[in-house]
Protein backbone atom coordinates (compact mmCIF):
# COMPACT_ATOMS: atom_id res chain seq x y z
CA UNK A 1 0.00 0.00 0.00
CA UNK A 2 1.07 3.49 -1.19
CA UNK A 3 0.80 5.77 2.12
CA UNK A 4 3.49 8.38 0.27
CA UNK A 5 3.68 10.20 -2.63
CA UNK A 6 6.71 12.48 -3.86
CA UNK A 7 6.42 14.48 -6.95
CA UNK A 8 9.31 16.56 -8.45
CA UNK A 9 9.40 19.97 -8.53
CA UNK A 10 9.29 20.78 -12.05
CA UNK A 11 8.71 24.07 -14.09
CA UNK A 12 5.51 23.55 -15.04
CA UNK A 13 4.05 23.14 -11.13
CA UNK A 14 2.35 19.88 -12.29
CA UNK A 15 4.13 18.40 -9.00
CA UNK A 16 2.45 20.91 -6.63
CA UNK A 17 -1.14 20.21 -8.54
CA UNK A 18 -0.33 16.16 -7.81
CA UNK A 19 0.49 17.16 -3.93
CA UNK A 20 -2.75 19.09 -3.87
CA UNK A 21 -4.67 16.09 -4.72
CA UNK A 22 -2.64 14.65 -2.02
CA UNK A 23 -3.93 16.83 0.49
CA UNK A 24 -7.25 16.70 -0.55
CA UNK A 25 -7.15 12.66 -0.47
CA UNK A 26 -5.44 12.36 3.18
CA UNK A 27 -2.65 11.30 1.06
CA UNK A 28 0.65 12.30 2.52
CA UNK A 29 2.75 13.88 -0.56
CA UNK A 30 5.75 16.04 -0.49
CA UNK A 31 8.41 18.02 -2.93
CA UNK A 32 11.52 17.05 -3.79
CA UNK A 33 14.54 18.77 -6.19
CA UNK A 34 17.34 15.86 -4.80
CA UNK A 35 16.34 12.61 -5.71
CA UNK A 36 18.39 11.42 -3.19
CA UNK A 37 16.08 12.98 -0.70
CA UNK A 38 13.43 9.93 -1.79
CA UNK A 39 13.82 7.05 0.45
CA UNK A 40 14.29 3.48 -0.69
CA UNK A 41 11.20 2.44 1.01
CA UNK A 42 8.39 -0.10 0.27
CA UNK A 43 4.58 2.18 0.40
CA UNK A 44 6.77 5.25 -0.91
CA UNK A 45 5.64 6.38 -4.72
CA UNK A 46 6.89 8.74 -6.78
CA UNK A 47 5.21 11.05 -9.70
CA UNK A 48 7.46 12.66 -12.15
CA UNK A 49 6.62 15.35 -14.76
CA UNK A 50 9.62 15.91 -16.80
CA UNK A 51 9.98 18.94 -19.49
CA UNK A 52 9.74 19.21 -23.31
CA UNK A 53 12.14 21.78 -23.21
CA UNK A 54 15.34 20.11 -24.42
CA UNK A 55 18.10 21.75 -22.09
CA UNK A 56 15.80 20.86 -19.01
CA UNK A 57 14.82 17.31 -20.57
CA UNK A 58 18.40 16.18 -19.86
CA UNK A 59 18.73 16.63 -15.99
CA UNK A 60 15.21 15.55 -15.85
CA UNK A 61 16.19 11.86 -17.18
CA UNK A 62 19.42 12.22 -15.09
CA UNK A 63 16.97 12.36 -12.40
CA UNK A 64 15.01 9.78 -13.39
CA UNK A 65 17.78 7.41 -13.67
CA UNK A 66 18.23 7.98 -10.47
CA UNK A 67 15.19 7.36 -8.94
CA UNK A 68 14.86 4.22 -10.72
CA UNK A 69 17.94 2.96 -8.74
CA UNK A 70 15.56 2.89 -5.43
CA UNK A 71 14.06 -0.51 -5.65
CA UNK A 72 11.52 -0.32 -3.25
CA UNK A 73 9.89 2.59 -4.40
CA UNK A 74 6.77 2.91 -7.20
CA UNK A 75 7.49 5.32 -10.20
CA UNK A 76 5.05 6.68 -12.20
CA UNK A 77 5.72 6.60 -14.97
CA UNK A 78 8.19 3.75 -14.94
CA UNK A 79 11.90 4.41 -16.13
CA UNK A 80 11.23 2.39 -19.25
CA UNK A 81 8.19 5.03 -20.21
CA UNK A 82 10.63 7.64 -19.23
CA UNK A 83 13.31 6.71 -21.38
CA UNK A 84 11.05 6.43 -24.31
CA UNK A 85 10.33 10.30 -23.66
CA UNK A 86 11.04 12.32 -27.12
CA UNK A 87 13.15 9.62 -28.56
CA UNK A 88 11.42 8.86 -31.66
CA UNK A 89 14.05 6.30 -32.51
CA UNK A 90 13.54 4.26 -29.90
CA UNK A 91 9.68 4.12 -30.33
CA UNK A 92 10.01 3.75 -33.76
CA UNK A 93 12.13 0.34 -33.04
CA UNK A 94 9.46 -0.78 -29.59
CA UNK A 95 6.40 0.33 -31.48
CA UNK A 96 6.82 -0.56 -35.13
CA UNK A 97 3.77 -2.75 -35.28
CA UNK A 98 1.67 0.27 -34.76
CA UNK A 99 2.80 2.80 -36.27
CA UNK A 100 3.22 3.95 -40.35
CA UNK A 101 6.19 2.36 -41.63
CA UNK A 102 8.98 4.28 -40.38
CA UNK A 103 12.81 3.90 -41.43
CA UNK A 104 16.31 4.84 -39.08
CA UNK A 105 19.48 4.91 -40.85
CA UNK A 106 22.45 5.69 -38.96
CA UNK A 107 25.06 4.94 -41.97
CA UNK A 108 24.61 7.20 -44.90
CA UNK A 109 24.85 3.66 -46.97
CA UNK A 110 21.67 2.64 -45.58
CA UNK A 111 20.01 6.56 -46.17
CA UNK A 112 20.67 6.06 -49.99
CA UNK A 113 19.38 2.60 -50.29
CA UNK A 114 16.31 3.36 -48.34
CA UNK A 115 15.46 6.21 -50.49
CA UNK A 116 15.07 4.39 -53.35
CA UNK A 117 12.14 2.31 -52.08
CA UNK A 118 10.39 5.89 -50.62
CA UNK A 119 7.05 7.18 -51.77
CA UNK A 120 6.95 10.99 -51.69
CA UNK A 121 5.80 12.48 -50.18
CA UNK A 122 7.17 11.56 -46.34
CA UNK A 123 7.81 12.79 -43.13
CA UNK A 124 11.68 13.20 -41.48
CA UNK A 125 11.80 13.50 -37.79
CA UNK A 126 14.70 14.18 -35.32
CA UNK A 127 14.61 12.21 -32.72
CA UNK A 128 13.83 14.99 -30.08
CA UNK A 129 11.37 17.65 -30.58
CA UNK A 130 7.52 18.47 -29.78
CA UNK A 131 4.78 20.40 -30.96
CA UNK A 132 5.44 19.56 -34.79
CA UNK A 133 9.30 21.44 -33.98
CA UNK A 134 11.51 19.00 -35.87
CA UNK A 135 9.41 17.24 -38.73
CA UNK A 136 9.79 18.37 -41.72
CA UNK A 137 7.25 17.41 -45.20
CA UNK A 138 9.76 16.02 -47.67
CA UNK A 139 8.09 16.16 -50.97
CA UNK A 140 10.17 16.14 -53.68
CA UNK A 141 13.97 13.88 -53.85
CA UNK A 142 16.03 16.79 -54.21
CA UNK A 143 14.55 17.34 -50.64
CA UNK A 144 15.58 13.99 -49.69
CA UNK A 145 19.11 13.89 -50.88
CA UNK A 146 19.78 16.79 -49.59
CA UNK A 147 18.94 15.68 -45.96
CA UNK A 148 21.20 12.56 -46.48
CA UNK A 149 24.00 15.25 -47.39
CA UNK A 150 23.57 17.66 -44.35
CA UNK A 151 22.92 14.62 -41.84
CA UNK A 152 25.67 12.47 -43.08
CA UNK A 153 28.64 14.82 -45.22
CA UNK A 154 28.16 18.14 -43.74
CA UNK A 155 27.19 19.69 -40.43
CA UNK A 156 23.72 18.38 -39.89
CA UNK A 157 20.08 19.26 -40.25
CA UNK A 158 18.96 22.01 -39.12
CA UNK A 159 16.55 21.31 -35.69
CA UNK A 160 14.76 23.30 -32.98
CA UNK A 161 16.91 24.00 -30.14
CA UNK A 162 19.50 25.39 -32.00
CA UNK A 163 21.21 22.09 -32.21
CA UNK A 164 21.78 19.84 -35.51
CA UNK A 165 20.53 16.60 -36.52
CA UNK A 166 24.01 14.72 -37.57
CA UNK A 167 24.61 10.82 -38.18
CA UNK A 168 21.14 9.65 -38.91
CA UNK A 169 17.65 9.43 -40.87
CA UNK A 170 14.23 9.01 -39.46
CA UNK A 171 11.82 8.79 -42.47
CA UNK A 172 8.30 7.85 -41.67
CA UNK A 173 5.73 7.20 -45.17
CA UNK A 174 2.89 9.73 -44.61
CA UNK A 175 -0.60 9.15 -44.34
CA UNK A 176 -2.86 11.23 -47.34
CA UNK A 177 -6.38 12.80 -46.69
CA UNK A 178 -5.95 13.51 -42.34
CA UNK A 179 -7.16 17.24 -41.84
CA UNK A 180 -6.53 16.77 -38.17
CA UNK A 181 -5.28 13.63 -35.82
CA UNK A 182 -6.46 12.63 -32.62
CA UNK A 183 -4.71 13.35 -29.30
CA UNK A 184 -5.85 10.59 -26.75
CA UNK A 185 -4.38 10.84 -23.01
CA UNK A 186 -4.11 7.11 -21.24
CA UNK A 187 -3.09 7.30 -17.33
CA UNK A 188 -2.81 3.84 -15.51
CA UNK A 189 -4.55 1.86 -18.60
CA UNK A 190 -7.60 2.74 -17.33
CA UNK A 191 -8.45 6.44 -18.13
CA UNK A 192 -8.64 7.78 -21.26
CA UNK A 193 -9.35 12.04 -22.64
CA UNK A 194 -9.91 11.98 -26.67
CA UNK A 195 -9.42 15.26 -28.31
CA UNK A 196 -9.05 16.36 -32.30
CA UNK A 197 -6.58 18.54 -33.07
CA UNK A 198 -6.81 20.18 -36.83
CA UNK A 199 -3.95 20.75 -38.57
CA UNK A 200 -2.00 23.67 -38.73
CA UNK A 201 -2.23 26.17 -41.64
CA UNK A 202 1.47 26.06 -42.69
CA UNK A 203 1.11 21.84 -43.21
CA UNK A 204 -0.24 18.44 -42.79
CA UNK A 205 1.11 18.39 -38.50
CA UNK A 206 -1.73 18.74 -35.90
CA UNK A 207 0.50 19.12 -32.74
CA UNK A 208 0.79 22.57 -31.98
CA UNK A 209 -1.72 23.53 -34.62
CA UNK A 210 -3.18 26.81 -35.12
CA UNK A 211 -6.19 25.88 -36.55
CA UNK A 212 -8.11 24.61 -32.68
CA UNK A 213 -9.09 21.00 -31.63
CA UNK A 214 -12.28 19.78 -29.93
CA UNK A 215 -12.53 18.03 -26.74
CA UNK A 216 -15.30 16.12 -26.11
CA UNK A 217 -17.63 14.78 -22.93
CA UNK A 218 -19.89 12.69 -24.73
CA UNK A 219 -18.58 9.76 -27.13
CA UNK A 220 -19.43 8.63 -30.64
CA UNK A 221 -18.55 5.56 -32.09
CA UNK A 222 -15.45 7.09 -33.80
CA UNK A 223 -14.55 8.48 -30.31
CA UNK A 224 -14.92 4.88 -28.98
CA UNK A 225 -13.41 3.14 -31.07
CA UNK A 226 -10.26 5.57 -31.25
CA UNK A 227 -9.92 5.12 -27.50
CA UNK A 228 -10.10 1.39 -27.67
CA UNK A 229 -7.21 1.72 -29.82
CA UNK A 230 -5.24 3.79 -27.42
CA UNK A 231 -5.94 2.05 -24.76
CA UNK A 232 -5.79 -1.60 -26.39
CA UNK A 233 -1.52 -0.03 -27.34
CA UNK A 234 -0.77 1.52 -23.91
CA UNK A 235 -1.51 -2.02 -22.12
CA UNK A 236 0.34 -3.70 -24.82
CA UNK A 237 3.60 -1.56 -24.03
CA UNK A 238 3.26 -1.49 -20.85
CA UNK A 239 2.42 2.68 -20.62
CA UNK A 240 1.24 3.42 -17.71
CA UNK A 241 0.84 7.27 -18.95
CA UNK A 242 0.57 8.24 -22.62
CA UNK A 243 0.00 11.04 -24.86
CA UNK A 244 -0.82 8.90 -28.26
CA UNK A 245 -1.04 10.72 -32.03
CA UNK A 246 -3.14 8.48 -34.54
CA UNK A 247 -4.29 9.38 -37.69
CA UNK A 248 -6.00 7.04 -40.59
CA UNK A 249 -4.36 4.80 -43.14
CA UNK A 250 -7.06 5.03 -46.12
CA UNK A 251 -5.23 2.96 -48.17
CA UNK A 252 -5.78 0.30 -45.78
CA UNK A 253 -9.96 1.33 -45.12
CA UNK A 254 -9.26 3.80 -42.56
CA UNK A 255 -6.61 1.67 -40.26
CA UNK A 256 -5.96 3.30 -37.49
CA UNK A 257 -1.94 3.92 -36.89
CA UNK A 258 0.25 5.94 -34.15
CA UNK A 259 2.57 8.32 -35.52
CA UNK A 260 4.35 8.90 -31.37
CA UNK A 261 3.55 8.98 -28.03
CA UNK A 262 4.91 10.56 -25.20
CA UNK A 263 4.84 9.61 -21.31
CA UNK A 264 4.09 13.65 -20.75
CA UNK A 265 2.06 16.66 -21.66
CA UNK A 266 0.85 19.98 -21.17
CA UNK A 267 -2.62 21.42 -20.58
CA UNK A 268 -2.73 23.79 -24.05
CA UNK A 269 -4.80 21.47 -25.61
CA UNK A 270 -6.22 18.42 -23.44
CA UNK A 271 -6.27 20.49 -20.28
CA UNK A 272 -9.41 21.87 -21.64
CA UNK A 273 -10.77 17.91 -22.16
CA UNK A 274 -13.13 15.38 -20.21
CA UNK A 275 -11.77 11.84 -18.97
CA UNK A 276 -13.92 8.92 -19.28
CA UNK A 277 -12.91 5.45 -17.30
CA UNK A 278 -13.30 2.28 -19.47
CA UNK A 279 -15.68 0.05 -17.21
CA UNK A 280 -16.29 -3.95 -18.19
CA UNK A 281 -16.67 -3.02 -22.28
CA UNK A 282 -17.69 0.42 -21.97
CA UNK A 283 -16.27 3.83 -21.19
CA UNK A 284 -18.00 5.92 -18.38
CA UNK A 285 -17.07 9.74 -18.03
CA UNK A 286 -15.06 10.73 -15.10
CA UNK A 287 -16.37 13.83 -14.37
CA UNK A 288 -17.54 16.99 -15.66
CA UNK A 289 -14.39 18.81 -14.52
CA UNK A 290 -11.74 19.18 -16.58
CA UNK A 291 -7.89 19.28 -15.98
CA UNK A 292 -8.63 15.45 -14.13
CA UNK A 293 -4.84 14.39 -14.63
CA UNK A 294 -3.22 15.06 -11.49
CA UNK A 295 -6.23 13.08 -9.37
CA UNK A 296 -6.40 10.43 -11.97
CA UNK A 297 -2.67 9.76 -11.65
CA UNK A 298 -2.90 9.68 -8.28
CA UNK A 299 -5.78 7.42 -8.08
CA UNK A 300 -3.68 5.52 -10.79
CA UNK A 301 -0.35 5.25 -8.28
CA UNK A 302 -2.73 3.99 -5.48
CA UNK A 303 -4.30 1.41 -7.39
CA UNK A 304 -0.52 -0.03 -8.95
CA UNK A 305 0.57 0.02 -5.26
CA UNK A 306 -2.12 -2.24 -4.01
CA UNK A 307 0.19 -4.63 -6.04
CA UNK A 308 3.07 -3.47 -5.22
Amino acid sequence: MIHTIYANNDKNLFGARVLDVCRDMGIKGLMFTNPEKVPNAKGVAVSLNLHHNLMQRGPDKLMAEKISRKKHILMFPSIAECRLYDNKVAQSERHYAWMPRTRYCNTENCAWEELDDMDFPFISKSNEGASASNVRLIETRKQAENEIVLAFMSNGIATAGKTRQRGYVLWQEFLAGNAWDWRVNIIGCRYGLICKRYNDSSGPFASGSDNGYENYNKLYDEQIEILNYALDFARACNLTRAAIDIIRDYRQGGRLRITESSAFWGDRVTGNGYYFEKVGETWQLVSDQTGMDPELIVRSILEQGKNN
